[in-house]
């Protein structure tokens, strides 16, 4: 009995103090600053360009990751991107192009670490969104 009562001690110090080590590492924070889009003719189709910055606002370095570019509205497109490795602060400005067939309203999500495989101070900002219209294609 005294042997167990040890042993859950042991376990349950040891499970109270890993949290504790974890939060004061310094980690990345990758987020998405700007989204800008722009329509333009590129050989006579309708294009969407989207412009976006990732920055890590975190204290440590950040890995290499994807980011995530889906259109939702008339019609559906999406891209993945690689984003390079980023230093605290370090902002990589990105552009990507899409069709777009017809006239409507659209938004854009942009998500920086898509596949989570970053360990971050806060996953919950790593998106951001706009919205827009088009009265006619062009």
């Amino acid at each position: 009995m005294k042997r167990t009562i040890a042993l859950l001690t042991v376990l349950i110090t040891a499970s109270l103090a890993l949290p504790v080590l974890a939060a004061s590492q310094p980690l990345p924070d990758l987020t998405i600053t700007k989204v800008t889009v722009a329509k333009k003719t590129v050989k006579g189709k309708a294009k969407l360009l989207v412009t976006y910055s990732v920055k890590n606002i975190g204290s440590a370095p950040a890995a290499a990751s994807v980011t995530k570019i889906s259109v939702q509205g008339a019609g559906l497109a999406s891209g993945e991107q690689t984003c390079p490795p980023l230093k605290p602060n370090e902002v990589r400005q990105t552009s990507w192009t899409c069709d777009i067939s017809r006239a409507g309203k659209y938004k854009i999500n942009v998500g920086a670490d898509y596949y989570n495989a970053i360990t971050e101070t806060n996953k919950m900002n790593n998106q951001n969104q706009i919205s827009f219209g088009f009265s006619r294609p062009f």
